[in-house]
């Protein structure tokens, strides 16, 4: 990570005194955080990028689900046109509407509501008057401190210490990493890659309150066609393919896709949540397919915003790539015990 642009430096300083001034509000209680009656478990992230905060929200839904719980995500719907009232996601949703990672969240985890609402507090009631949910995952939820919760999980990527970082916008923090005393738990990411910072480990150790921390990797898990691509589409490992994504991380998805046996000769990488037209889509199928590559290969999140009914010189498939977190039956019976923990209080 460079250092930061010195032109950048002045708006980073007042980024850090508003978002300082911020939680401190919260602290002294002068703000108010609102309660809801079933616990509040957040993920987010302290930097801006692909730290695997969405894996990880598809990972805690499925084993709340094995545990016999309802979960209910609640998401801003970052980028999407609904969200100002409380609207639940339909599975074929469209990315324009609910925004792509609440799509991607509907289309995986089938049975567990995914709900946008810009205010998170008035989502929630509006889903306690319709469902039953044993309890709220709060996507993207560290920094929106409106809404009180019993557990705060927090995404690092082991790749880029927060503590060599600077705040937005000469950086990507989010916040003060001192925020991280609010944290329960933090998942260091793509651990298969990095070992976790010395310096960032340092510093948790110093907190007032320090978090519990653990190691998660990306691992893919199977390649498939794209929604829009008949079934009977098959892949293949032989041959060359080409890369398309708009994601935080494209190098880490190149890795998953080397790691999964695909060699790789074309590449195309736009800005995390970019959409990417039908004619672009077309436009890099023509030019993968004229250096001898027999298909696209993209990501679950990018799929979201693929353009219907369009015909590309060769199939575009999807690579699925699971986070897996070490000690991870440690993680949930923590997270279990909090659940009932506050469900007795």
């Amino acid at each position: 990570m460079q250092g930061p642009d010195w032109l950048l430096s002045p708006l980073s300083r007042l980024y850090g005194f508003l978002t300082g001034y911020r939680n401190a509000l919260y602290e002294k209680q002068i703000l108010t955080v609102r309660h809801v009656p079933v616990p509040v478990i957040s993920i987010g992230n302290l930097a801006v990028g692909g730290t695997g905060k969405t894996p990880c929200v598809m990972w805690l839904a499925q084993r709340l689900v094995e545990q016999g719980m309802k979960p209910i995500i609640i998401s801003r719907g970052y980028r999407g046109r609904l969200g100002k009232q409380p609207t639940r996601v339909p599975p074929d949703g469209s990315f324009a509407d609910y925004g792509d990672e609440p799509c991607l969240l509907a289309r995986s985890l089938a049975g567990v509501p995914v709900v946008i609402s810009h205010d998170r507090v008035k989502g929630a009631q509006w889903c306690l008057q319709r469902f039953s949910p044993s309890c709220f995952l709060l996507d993207d939820g560290f920094q929106h401190r409106r809404i009180s919760r019993i557990i705060d999980i927090v995404m690092l990527d082991s790749r880029y210490p927060f503590s060599g970082d600077c705040l937005l916008p000469a950086g990507r923090l989010r916040e003060s990493p001192t925020g991280l005393e609010r944290a329960d738990f933090i998942i260091y990411s793509h651990c298969d890659e990095s070992d976790l910072p010395t310096q960032d480990l340092a510093y948790l150790s110093g907190l007032k309150v320090s978090p519990i921390i653990f190691k998660s990797f990306h691992k893919p898990i199977r390649l498939r066609p794209i929604w829009t691509f008949s079934i009977s589409t098959q892949p293949s490992n032989s041959g060359t393919v080409g890369l398309v994504s708009a994601i935080g991380s494209p190098a880490a998805f190149r890795k998953s896709a080397e790691e999964f046996g695909l060699s790789v000769a074309y590449e195309k990488h736009f800005a995390d949540h970019e959409v990417v037209t039908s004619d672009e889509w077309m436009h890099m199928a023509k030019q993968a397919r004229d250096i001898g590559c027999t298909m696209l290969v993209t990501t679950a999140k990018d799929e979201s915003r693929f353009p219907a009914a369009i015909t590309t010189d060769i199939p575009v498939f999807v690579l699925d790539i699971a986070l897996t977190i070490e000690n991870d039956d440690d993680l949930m019976k923590r997270i279990l015990d909090l659940v009932k923990t506050n469900e007795k209080a």
